[in-house]
Parts: structure tokens; sequence; C-alpha cells
């Protein structure tokens, strides 16, 4: 398995932009969500009836109304909020400091049930399988974790291969997973055996790279907030 020749490279003005829900309920934009103090991440709940947004210590849960996000629910943490995401199951599993924290959502409130703090570094970003069995967190000191998502949160394996790892993606199929940072790396990890395998990586021109999806099992989309974005075949 290896990263191929490009695809394509492709300019956007907007790279990490917010997706619509799917249920057609536009949310606020980060740092309008009817406070002073900015967001760094927001995911809808599967269900499209709520959404989540995380800040500095603070997390937040609202509902979408005519009038704009109505807040219905707060927690508060050591650090910065840098993700929040939904699993499939409706779970929320949040990044903040260096703990990964699984909530339930049950009649619009937020119930802390796990909290994972044994990282070395603070979270960065976290990212759920498309089946909601797996996650991975990545961190500023470039580790990045696989861990199982069942009854509770266990960690599988961790692989430091970045200075400083701020994106991480898993295939569709949940089998394979990347991941970018400040040094300019693009990895491309096996999970297979429920370890993080390296199979092959490409050095990029740029030392910071903002960005990474797997549009479908087989191509990946990465790049630099100030360079094309390209996709790449794998085989």
């Amino acid at each position: 398995m290896r990263l191929l020749l490009p695809l394509l490279a492709a300019c956007t003005t907007d790279p990490i932009a917010l997706e619509p829900s799917p249920h057609g309920c536009e949310p606020a934009p980060l740092g309008v969500d009817g406070t002073e103090e900015y967001s760094y991440d927001l995911s809808w709940h599967p269900s499209g009836a709520l959404f989540a947004t995380g800040a500095v210590e603070t997390l937040r849960l609202f509902v979408p109304t005519a009038e704009g996000p109505v807040r219905i629910d707060t927690d508060t943490g050591p650090g910065r909020f840098n993700t929040v995401v939904f699993a499939p199951d409706g779970r929320l599993l949040t990044a903040t400091g260096r703990e990964l924290r699984v909530y339930d959502v049950d009649a619009d409130r937020l119930h802390l049930v796990q909290t994972l703090g044994d990282h070395d570094a603070d979270l960065q970003r976290l990212a759920v399988s498309a089946d909601g069995s797996r996650v991975l967190s990545c961190d500023v000191d470039g580790t990045v974790s696989l861990y199982a998502l069942g009854d509770s949160i266990t960690r599988l394996d961790s692989l430091s291969e970045h200075d400083r790892c701020t994106r991480v993606a898993f295939s569709p199929d949940g089998t394979k997973a990347s991941s970018v940072g400040h040094d300019g790396l693009l990895p491309l990890y096996d999970l297979s055996a429920d370890r993080i395998e390296i199979v092959d990586h490409l050095i990029f021109d740029v030392a910071e790279l903002g960005e990474v999806r797997f549009v479908s099992n087989d191509v990946l989309y990465a790049g630099a907030f100030s360079s094309p974005y390209t996709l790449w075949q794998i085989s």
C-alpha cells in the first residue's frame, strides 16, 4: 500500500469551512455562538437537533432555532476544547488539555462518563471512524493514538511521527488513516491489526500542512493553507 502520484491539485480559499448539518440546519459561524468567546470546533449530533462547540475551558451544547442558537448546557475542562465530535451513536467526544473525554447526551444535557487523562501533551484533534468503533487523536508533541470505542474507550496503540500533529483522519472503511502537522510529512497508516503501522509517507515542500481527509478508501486529500490541495491515489 503506497501513496502514488497526485491525481489533482486545486486551490481553495477556505479549506476548513464548516459543513452544514445534513438535516438542513445552519449553525452559527465559529465565534458567533451567542457568546463573545471564540469557538475552536463545532459538531452536529447525528439527529441534527443539537450541536456542540468547544472554546477555552468551556464546552457548550446548543439547539438551533429560527431566532438563532440557544445554549442548553455547558461543561468546563482543564484547557482549550480543541475538538468536539459526535460519534454515530450520539456520544460526544472532546479533547481538552491532555484529556480525552466521552459524554452521553441525554435529555439535552451533557453527562461526562469517561476521561482518559494519561496523555503526555495537549491533544489537538480527534477523529471517529465511520462505524463509530475506533477513535484517533493527535497531540502537540506529534503523537498519534488509536482507541477502541465500545461501552468505554480504550487506547490500543500510539506512534510519534510528527514534530507537532494537528489533524488526523480515517478512511471510510476504517482500515487506513493519515495525519498532518508542522513538519511537511504526510504518512499513510495501516490500522487493520488494531495498531498504527506506517506503510508510506510523503514530504511536502511546505512545513505546515493544514488539512487531511479521505475522499474514498483509495483517495487522500491533503495540503497546506497557503498552497494547492492535492488528491493522492492509494494503491
